[in-house]
């Protein structure tokens, strides 16, 4: 390469004029100097020319549609509470970006703090093992794991529970 002629090289032209890279994806209008939050239409139309890129951005990070459609059409809702805060078209579009990020992190730590459901329906019970109450090894684990979970107790109410599970 070393003995390459400079003018052999082919000379790409840079990213930002190529079409694809050059437009934002989320690109404001041109506004009338009126606030953004005056005529109902205004706000329609914005809603109707970003949804699909917000949907797009809130996919990123969750995978039901049915998620999807309900944080960006949360994030438009607290968008339009704030309308009259913000001033112009890039502020409203920057605002429900972080705003439907925030939604979509939201939501995804709350699925994770939910406990996965089973249908008790659909496991195979005659595939597990039957338990056998008589098995010593199977008693002298349990036992274990009793001593193990008293001893995290305080004493008081190590003493409670043990008063408790006599006096039944």
């Amino acid at each position: 390469m070393s003995g390459a002629d400079p003018r052999d090289l082919v000379v790409l032209p840079p990213v930002a004029d190529d079409p694809i890279f050059s437009e934002p994806l989320f690109e404001p209008t041109p506004s009338p100097r009126s606030r953004l939050g005056e005529d109902p239409h205004d706000f329609a139309a914005l809603f109707i020319r970003h949804r699909w890129s917000f949907q797009l951005h809130a996919s990123r990070f969750l995978h039901d549609q049915r998620d999807i459609d309900e944080v960006v059409q949360e994030g438009f809702l607290k968008l339009f509470l704030a309308l009259p805060e913000l001033e112009t078209e890039l502020q409203a579009l920057a605002y429900a970006r972080r705003t439907i990020t925030n939604l979509c992190i939201d939501r995804y730590r709350a699925d994770q703090r939910r406990p996965r459901l089973v249908d008790l329906e659909t496991i195979p019970w005659h595939a597990l093992p039957e338990e056998d109450d008589d098995d010593p090894v199977v008693a002298a684990e349990d036992a274990a794991i009793v001593r193990e979970a008293l001893a995290m107790l305080s004493p008081l109410h190590r003493d409670a529970l043990i008063k408790r599970e006599i006096e039944e």
